[in-house]
C-alpha cells in the first residue's frame, strides 16, 4: 500500500499543475499588502490585514483546490486501473484510497506554499500565533473534502 501511495504521490508531485497552483496562491497572498498596503481593503474597517488575508486565503483554496485537485491526479484510460489493481494485487478502494491521500498531501502542499506569506501577516497584525495554526488547520482540513470530491 505504501508504495502505491508513494507512486501517486510521485504522479501528482511531476504535474506542472500542482507547482503552478502554489505559486499563484503565495504570489496572491503577497501582492494583497502590496496592493492595499497594511490597513488592508478599506470597506473592510475595522478588521487587521491578518483576517482580511485569512479571507482571501480561503476564496482562492475554495478556488484553486479542486482545480488542483483534478490535474494532479493521476489519470488512466480504459481499463488501466484495473489493469494496474490486477498487478499489484491490491484491491480497487484500497487503489482509490491511496490516490486519494496522494491528491490530499498534494493540496497540503499547496497551501504550505502559502505559509511564509501567512506568517508574514500575522507578525504584522499582532495576531497570536495559536490563531493562526488555529486557522491554517482549518484551512487544511479543507484539503481531504477538495480531494474526495474530485477522486
Amino acid at each position: 500500500m505504501r508504495a502505491v501511495v508513494l507512486r501517486e504521490a510521485l504522479v501528482a508531485a511531476r504535474r506542472p499543475a500542482l507547482v503552478g497552483a502554489a505559486i499563484v496562491a503565495a504570489a496572491l497572498l503577497t501582492l494583497f499588502p502590496m496592493m492595499w498596503g497594511v490597513r488592508g481593503i478599506p470597506t473592510l474597517g475595522g478588521i487587521s490585514l491578518y483576517d482580511q488575508q485569512f479571507r482571501l486565503e480561503w476564496i482562492l483554496a475554495l478556488v484553486l483546490l479542486p482545480w488542483t485537485a483534478a490535474r494532479v491526479m493521476a489519470t488512466e484510460r480504459g481499463d488501466d486501473f484495473v489493469g494496474l489493481s490486477a498487478l499489484t494485487a491490491i484491491q480497487p478502494s484500497r487503489l482509490l484510497l491511496a490516490r486519494l491521500l496522494a491528491t490530499a498531501i498534494a493540496l497540503v502542499a499547496v497551501i504550505a506554499g502559502a505559509l511564509p506569506v501567512v506568517i508574514s501577516a500575522q507578525q504584522m497584525s499582532a495576531v497570536a500565533a495559536s490563531r493562526l495554526v488555529a486557522d491554517q488547520l482549518a484551512l487544511l482540513t479543507f484539503a481531504l473534502p477538495a480531494a474526495i470530491i474530485t477522486v
